[in-house]
């Protein structure tokens, strides 16, 4: 407020009503037309010309649209919308069924939009993961037929098939992804529980089973505790010191009481451990086990303990090549490229990893890999001595159990050979791949005992990709497809989620349009 203290002229401010005037751009435009690529019926934002045939391809013969945002862009343009118009109910977007390693219908991929674009699609699906018995990345390129990539997702990691998952495939995929979406075929409910299996085999006889466990769990070697975490709750320490019984059924009666001892109340007697018995007379073993029993029978993990580690004696949880599968794991699509399979059934009942484990180390003679020279696996494969079995760690590395090990050189040897092949390994998994291509002819086969035995069964094959098929162009769009829908927001309606425009641009289309219906869309 003034203060009048004299005679004179005073000035007083006072609020106007009148704000700023905001500068607001002048020159964005709007583009409608046909193209080979893209959204259809939404408006794309362009800040460069580059930006047009990423998102919307090369020109279309006989259109005009590519040509008028090159010169928008050439004359000065910085903003603009282009808005993909086709003819309604026309074309078709590619597609494929996943399956599982099973073969039944797990995941259906389809093009984000109708267009042949999308038959140039392919999938890479990857179980070298974290939990390689359990999740799996996804790789979505798109390669033209030069075999060059002409568009690439970032991957899409550690996807599951649990529907109460944060990862669940179908949802992260459509979100995720810029070239497909996602959708959930899975017919039947899992029946299996999730389970961690220790990968050391046990004798056939329960007795010597007994004695043998015991002898692992010992105070002087300090191996009798790990970490275990059902269904996805925090892990808990689970300390089997001084563990001793008169039979194998009460030892795993006594590791029961232990376990539940050490979870919280609501999931007490909620782990069944067993001794999973498996394989043919004269190589039968057994397995130790823990499975969830709880509603969900989801998972359980087990990581190594803080200090006096039983997990590496036990070969026990997936960071020691422990086998751990959810109870949704076996609805994973199957891995691309041609992988060592685990079980016959996928269910948990394993039968050819067992068979690979306890053969005698030296047993394997060669790999070879569809109509390519073999590749020489004699003695590479002897670590320790040559009466060890395959699941014994090496006396050098302690960093996988003796099947990883084993896999590991011979996915080396694959990858030193020179041939048109890569291996890798994920989990107790060996995965091949053709350096180019996509399909393969024969299945692989490793040669046992100076050849007497070939191990076929051992692997399943399937090509380096997954592709999207029968996608087709949709028709030119008509006058109609230009004027739209308000309620559905297609044609010129597709502009109504868009704050400011200020050209309206419609190229001259291909023939779909007569001159009248093209000068009538300017009303």
């Amino acid at each position: 407020m003034v203060q009048v203290s004299y005679p004179g002229v005073y000035i007083k401010e006072v609020p106007s009503g009148v704000h700023t005037i905001t500068g607001v751009a002048t020159s964005i435009a709007a583009f409608f037309g046909h193209t080979n690529k893209g959204p259809i019926n939404k408006a794309e934002r362009l800040l460069k010309l580059a930006d047009l045939e990423d998102k919307f391809g090369p020109p279309v013969p006989g259109g005009e649209l590519h040509t008028a945002v090159r010169l928008f862009f050439q004359n000065g343009g910085t903003d603009c919308y282009v808005v993909r118009l086709t003819k309604d109910k026309t074309g078709s977007a590619a597609s494929t069924t996943l399956k599982s390693e099973d073969g039944e219908d797990v995941l259906k991929l389809t093009a984000k939009e109708a267009g042949a674009w999308g038959n140039e699609v392919v999938l890479e699906v990857d179980y070298n993961t974290a939990q390689p018995e359990d999740t799996f990345h996804l790789y979505i390129r798109r390669i033209g037929d030069d075999g060059t990539v002409t568009a690439e997702d970032p991957p899409i990691m550690n996807c599951s098939m649990d529907p109460d998952g944060d990862r669940f495939a179908p949802t992260v995929i459509t979100q995720e992804s810029k070239l497909v979406d996602c959708e959930d075929k899975v017919t039947t409910a899992p029946l299996a529980a999730g389970f961690s299996e220790a990968r050391r085999p046990f004798p056939a006889d329960a007795g010597d089973a007994k004695t043998a466990f015991e002898t692992l769990v010992k105070t002087a070697k300090n191996t009798f505790k790990f970490n275990l975490s059902v269904d996805g709750n925090t892990p808990v320490e689970v300390d089997l010191e001084n563990l001793t019984a008169d039979d194998l059924p009460k030892l795993v009666a006594k590791i029961k009481v232990k376990i539940n001892d050490s979870l919280p109340s609501a999931l007490k007697d909620k782990v069944v451990p067993t001794f999973e018995s498996r394989g043919a007379a004269g190589s039968a073993r057994q397995w130790f086990r823990l499975t969830s029993a709880t509603a969900k029978k989801a998972s359980v993990r087990v990581t190594p303990g803080t200090d006096n580690d039983l997990t590496a004696a036990l070969v026990f949880g997936s960071d020691l090549g422990g086998i751990e599968r959810s109870r949704h794991s076996v609805l994973r699509p199957a891995p691309t490229g041609i992988s060592l399979k685990l079980d016959k059934t996928n269910n948990g009942d394993s039968v050819y990893i067992d068979e690979l484990a306890v053969l005698v180390q030296t047993n394997f003679d060669v790999i070879k890999l569809d109509t390519d020279a073999p590749v020489q696996l004699l003695n590479t494969l002897k670590i320790a001595t040559d009466t060890d079995k395959t699941w014994s760690a090496g006396s050098t590395t302690g960093e996988f159990d003796g099947v990883r090990e084993r896999l590991a050189i011979i996915a080396a040897a694959i990858n030193d050979a020179g041939l048109p092949w890569t291996a890798k390994l994920a989990g107790s998994r060996l995965i091949v791949q053709k350096r180019t291509g996509t399909n393969y002819s024969l299945i692989p086969t490793i040669s046992t005992g100076s050849g007497t035995a070939e191990q076929k069964d051992l692997f399943g094959a399937r090509g380096r990709y997954f592709e999207l098929e029968n996608g087709t162009e949709p028709d030119a769009p008509t006058a109609p497809d230009y004027k739209g829908s308000p309620d559905k927001h297609t044609g010129f309606y597709a502009l109504d989620p868009v704050d400011l425009f200020n050209l309206m641009i419609i190229p001259r289309p291909p023939d779909s349009v007569t001159e009248d219906a093209y000068r009538s869309l300017w009303g």
